[in-house]
């Protein structure tokens, strides 16, 4: 009789252990099919799908522009990046003597990012075979120094009256923002480059530099553009997440930055649970490249309710976060700095009609007839005449008009 027993509980935990398996593999078979119905209405949408798909986006830069950063980079050390921190921001009021002589000892340095940022597009030639365990190039920490440097060269050109090599300084600023050729490092450089401090510059400067000068600017601020860097940016990332959760593999970025990395890096090892992750992730992708393709005003909503999706505090919901991009704060950048292009834009063409008509505009349709309308409210440009000067702003990605209060709104502000 005990061995009948045994018997029938070793065929019972035989059977258990069939139909769990069976099982794990049907619901992973269940999910991959869903994810490759996913994957064909993108791919026939016409998105990268593959590694293939993706290479010429890492190849359309030069390497000498690249190599030429990576030199420039190498000029600017650590104590030299708290200094120009300094210097571009209470520095140039409490020490400009101070700031001249650094400066000045940074020539060749200054004169090197002059000659790239002429120089268009870099390709750093990052390793997007390895997915999302590429490291990203060392000179992308260099970068708010370069804009700082240029900054406070731009200062002291005004300062001695040379308002027009002054906005060829800012120019530089602006090209050097839009130098980077791949997608993984404009998404990165976005959250670095902090053009604030070019724009507040060239309101100051516009009104003493030349109309050749303004005009130059114009055309340089015209040609910075962040919002069609956008969908290749996702959509490289989604190929890297993508190639990394096929292998199971621990990528860095999501390790480092999701506090639920050590539940759901291990979870990600078992299949089902893996091809639900790629299933969220290509589900999150498809909606996300359609919400991108909008102005934030009319995006915002949908971002919303597709956050609201991925919510959840369960071990699903965990899973489902792992591959997709938090694309809030990166869409938010990128269409604040699109709308400083517009308001800066509108407000180098008040400065022109102040030029021609010997007046300050009273209204916005004044000078521009056809302006945009403002990326976050829908609505147009805010403008005002102040005692100082003029002001053209947008209400920011909370969609409240504050007054122009630089901390909450979109602001342009010209000095006269």
């Amino acid at each position: 009789m005990p061995e009948v027993r045994v018997k029938k509980l070793l065929i019972a935990v035989v059977v258990v252990v069939v139909l769990l398996v069976a099982g794990y593999f049907l619901a992973a078979g269940i999910i991959e099919t869903q994810a490759k119905s996913v994957a064909r209405s993108l791919k026939a949408a016409g998105q990268a799908m593959s590694m293939d798909d993706i290479a010429p986006w890492f190849e359309a830069g030069s390497r000498a522009a690249a190599s030429a950063l990576e030199s420039a980079s190498a000029l600017a050390d650590k104590s030299d990046l708290q200094r120009l921190a300094f210097y571009d921001t209470v520095g140039w009021k409490t020490d400009p003597t101070g700031m001249k002589q650094f400066a000045a000892g940074k020539g060749d340095l200054f004169s090197r990012l002059m000659r790239i940022s002429a120089m268009g597009p870099a390709n750093f030639g990052v390793d997007f075979r390895a997915g999302m365990n590429c490291r990203l190039p060392k000179v992308l920490p260099s970068f708010p120094g370069f804009r700082m440097l240029l900054s406070i060269e731009a200062r002291t050109l005004a300062d001695a009256g040379q308002y027009d090599s002054a906005l060829a300084v800012l120019g530089a600023s602006f090209r050097l923002a839009n130098s980077l050729a791949e997608p993984l490092l404009i998404h990165k450089l976005v959250e670095v480059v902090g053009l604030d401090t070019a724009f507040a510059l060239t309101g100051r400067f516009a009104p003493h530099a030349g109309s050749a000068a303004v005009e130059r600017l114009a055309t340089i601020l015209g040609q910075f553009d962040p919002t069609p860097k956008l969908a290749p940016a996702l959509q490289s990332e989604g190929v890297m997440v993508r190639e990394a959760l096929a292998l199971a593999q621990t990528f860095y970025p999501f390790a480092e930055e999701s506090p639920d990395a050590a539940l759901t890096t291990p979870a990600i090892g078992f299949l089902p649970l893996r091809e639900y992750a790629l299933l969220r992730q290509l589900q999150a992708q498809k909606e996300q490249l359609a919400i991108v393709e909008l102005p934030w005003y009319e995006a915002n909503v949908r971002l919303d309710r597709s956050e609201q999706t991925m919510g959840g505090t369960g071990l699903l919901a965990k899973v489902a976060r792992y591959g997709v991009a938090n694309l809030r704060p990166f869409y938010s950048r990128m269409e604040r700095y699109t709308a400083m292009r517009d308001a800066a834009l509108l407000g180098l063409k008040a400065v022109e009609f102040r030029r021609r008509a010997g007046r300050v505009p009273e209204r916005l349709d004044e000078f521009a007839p056809d302006a945009p309308v403002d990326r976050f409210s829908g609505q147009p440009y805010l403008y005002r005449v102040e005692p100082a000067g003029l002001l053209v702003y947008g209400v920011g990605s909370d969609g409240n008009d504050d007054g122009g209060d630089a901390r909450k709104d979109v602001v342009f502000r010209v000095r006269l």
